[in-house]
């Protein structure tokens, strides 16, 4: 029996088509579905009506768990849990259509270098040095990634990357090769006919591309239902290039028949770090109007450390780490998170603590996190989206249950490059 609060019980029994649980850290956003999913079935949606579709392979799994704990293994098994891509292909699988071959990220990233080197040779075009040609390469695959995920990012390039691209897609389609935004572009018009509608669900929304939103879009068509929960200030894949716009679009689209929900009371966050977390969301660009209400009654810990010598800091966080671990903190309840991976150091790397890139702690949760090097042009990075960087900081800083420490170098060296406090200091104290 999954126990809610006011907030996701009335998502839960949201009665319009189209739903949207606007969800902030720590506050239950997967358990919401997965309550909607079993409400659902209760009120006799057949389980093999129900697509929920998640951003991982991963994710993926632990959904299957959690319904086979809820609803036993036969029901369980007969609800369509995918990632996008994976129901997609399961889609062109049924109607016996797809037998080419389905690139994974190796096989794509060859054939755009072919296909670029390819393109340079027939239009004359020469990099000043090898240098100059390795990096072009790299730029342009980044460049055919992120405008197969959102086609608008094409404007964004100069002409002669627009031609190439252009000349890319052709030169794919004649292949008959499937790349992930091919495989979702033909599988929308693919999609199977029922007499029953489909009840869809969709985890982590703001993480959705356009091309990814548009087969959502005609998955849902005009008689199916929509659920989705994510946060759009937890959405850090620009780079990538899922913008955040599809939360607007949801928005403009659905908006005669779109419900939103809030779910702010975090249980993952004491009231002391859900106030750090509300200073940075109260300067978020996108003027949000949520807010987290910590709920998690633990002490806890909130302190910003200035070094001004990067041994210190590398030091007193060896120090700290053992000083925990001392105190029965298991190693994998500390997570010492960055934003990018060349402040860290074989030293802190043997303390064997959960170590990863705030981009990839996304999702995870720990009693103590300890955040380095907020400093100017290390974070936020130099020449980042100055928007993004700040959704950054707020995914890292939601991390912790019991403990955030951050810690920044002013007026010396990191890595021969000389660094100050980041702007962003000034936010969160």
């Amino acid at each position: 029996m999954i126990k809610l609060n006011i907030q996701q019980q009335m998502a839960v029994q949201s009665n319009t088509r189209i739903t949207y649980v606007d969800a902030g850290a720590g506050t239950g956003k997967t358990t919401t579905l997965i309550a909607r999913v079993i409400e659902c079935i209760k009120l006799g949606v057949k389980p093999w009506n129900i697509v929920v579709l998640a951003f991982n392979n991963k994710i993926v799994e632990e959904l299957k768990k959690k319904f086979t704990e809820e609803l036993g293994i036969k029901r369980a098994e007969k609800i369509n849990i995918y990632t996008i891509h994976g129901y997609a292909r399961k889609i062109l699988a049924n109607k016996v259509f797809i037998k080419k071959e389905l690139f994974d990220e190796d096989i794509f990233e060859t054939f755009v270098r072919k296909s670029w080197s390819k393109f340079k040779k027939i239009n004359k075009l020469k990099g000043k040095n090898p240098k100059d040609t390795k990096d072009e390469t790299s730029f342009v695959i980044s460049m055919v990634s992120k405008c197969r995920e959102n086609n608008s990012n094409v404007k964004d390039y100069d002409e002669k990357y627009r031609l190439f691209y252009k000349e890319f897609q052709k030169e794919l389609k004649q292949t008959g090769a499937y790349d992930f935004a091919r495989l979702l572009k033909v599988a929308k018009n693919k999609l199977p006919q029922s007499t029953e509608p489909l009840y869809v669900f969709v985890d982590e929304f703001q993480d959705t591309s356009e091309a990814r939103f548009n087969f959502i879009k005609k998955l849902v068509g005009d008689t199916n239902y929509l659920f989705t929960v994510g946060d759009e200030n937890q959405q850090i894949l620009e780079w990538s290039g899922i913008k955040n716009i599809n939360t607007e679009k949801l928005k403009k689209y659905y908006k005669q028949e779109l419900s939103i929900y809030k779910l702010e009371y975090s249980y993952r966050l004491t009231p002391q770090l859900a106030e750090i977390s509300n200073k940075l969301l109260s300067v978020m660009p996108n003027g949000t109007t949520k807010r987290l209400i910590g709920i998690n009654n633990a002490k806890s810990v909130f302190d910003i450390k200035k070094f001004n010598d990067a041994k210190k800091e590398e030091n007193w966080c060896i120090n700290y780490i053992k000083d925990l671990i001392r105190k029965d903190v298991k190693p994998q309840n500390i997570g010492v998170l960055y934003r990018n991976e060349n402040i860290i150091n074989q030293a802190i790397l043997n303390t064997k603590v959960h170590l990863s890139t705030i981009h990839k702690a996304k999702g995870l949760e720990f009693d103590y996190v300890i955040l380095l090097g907020l400093e100017e042009g290390v974070f936020p990075y130099k020449n980042s989206n100055i928007e993004e960087e700040l959704r950054v900081l707020y995914v890292g800083i939601t991390r912790p249950k019991k403990s955030l420490i951050i810690t920044y170098l002013h007026n010396c060296y990191r890595n021969k490059t000389y660094v100050k406090g980041s702007r962003f200091l000034r936010y969160i104290t």
